[in-house]
């Protein structure tokens, strides 16, 4: 993706230790790291796998309590830009689930002719009703 100008943002794995005394630092829980790419998963098709970079230049830091990582530079934007980032994210998320419980309430008591209620609260999208 970089090869495309893609830059990304994303939160940090909890299984991924973050090690900020590594790296190239920029500052405060804030550093450059190079990311190595590992053995083929099986899952993978060697096509695929070799599609990926050998390596990743990645910046790590700690936003809010959390690790992000991103390919922007600290010029391209600031930590707290990024944490910003984060949070408008969530929001979001959180609106288009609001959104879609909305709308699929709405389509539901127009009488739509297939009965999804029960798939959807086995998923946790709607909650039944209290009488």
């Amino acid at each position: 993706m970089q090869n495309r100008g893609v830059d990304v943002v994303f939160e940090q794995h909890g299984a991924r230790k973050t090690d900020f005394r590594r790296g190239r630092s920029i500052g405060t829980r804030d550093h450059w790291m190079t990311w190595f790419k590992p053995s083929r998963p099986a899952w993978m098709s060697p096509e695929a796998y070799e599609a990926f970079p050998d390596r990743l230049e990645v910046r790590e830091m700690r936003v809010r309590g959390k690790t992000l990582v991103t390919t922007l530079t600290p010029q391209e934007a600031s930590k707290n830009e990024l944490g910003r980032l984060l949070a408008d994210r969530w929001h979001v998320e959180v609106d288009l689930r609001h959104l879609k419980t909305t709308l699929l309430h709405l389509m539901l008591s127009r009488g739509a002719k297939l009965d999804l209620r029960p798939a959807l609260l086995h998923q946790g999208q709607i909650h039944p009703r209290r009488r």
